[in-house]
């Protein structure tokens, strides 16, 4: 193995990944379950329905399940709030399903390799809200980049989120007792 990846992933580091992993799997069959509930079926057809995919066609599916049944708005929203959360760290749990890790630019930090790997052929840009149209900045590719501490918090933060999830789902008559 490259002296680069050597010993960069700690038994922490793993033990994290492990528990971000496995708060996406809970969101699935969370996501599964209202979808049997919703759609009148039994879970183990949602869950043959739906293996293979993962989290984020789950959420599109529960969503548009939620439109073809005319859930209330009110519903939906609050739904699509409590899924906000794992939304955002998708780009986590594919790097920790897909990428060798490097340490990082900050201290005690790793990063997902593909981030030193790929050449830059196009640079990124917006407009600033301040400047005429036409002009641009060029974005800086915020690297993906964590510390234990960091990796800790997101695990938590996904543990916490899916048991409010849970519990919104239970208020809204969206989710029967297991």
């Amino acid at each position: 193995m490259n002296d680069d990846f050597a010993n960069v992933l700690s038994e922490q580091h793993l033990c994290l990944f492990g528990q971000i992993v496995q708060c996406f799997a809970h969101y699935e069959l969370t996501i599964a379950r209202v979808l049997s509930n919703v759609g009148g079926t039994d879970l183990q057809a949602v869950l043959t329905l739906t293996q293979g995919t993962g989290f984020d066609d789950k959420r599109r599916a529960l969503l548009d399940l939620f439109r073809h049944r005319e859930i209330p708005l009110d519903r939906f929203d609050r739904v699509f709030a409590c899924l906000q959360v794992p939304h955002t760290y998708l780009p986590l749990l594919s790097a920790i399903e897909h990428s060798l890790w490097r340490k990082g630019a900050a201290e005690d930090s790793i990063q997902p390799d593909w981030l030193f790997a790929a050449r830059r052929t196009v640079e990124p840009a917006c407009a600033d809200a301040g400047e005429p149209v036409g002009r641009f900045t060029a974005l800086s590719a915020t690297p993906m980049q964590y510390t234990l501490k960091e990796l800790r918090g997101i695990a938590n933060e996904l543990m916490d989120s899916h048991r409010f999830f849970v519990t919104s789902l239970k208020e809204m008559d969206l989710l029967r007792p297991s």
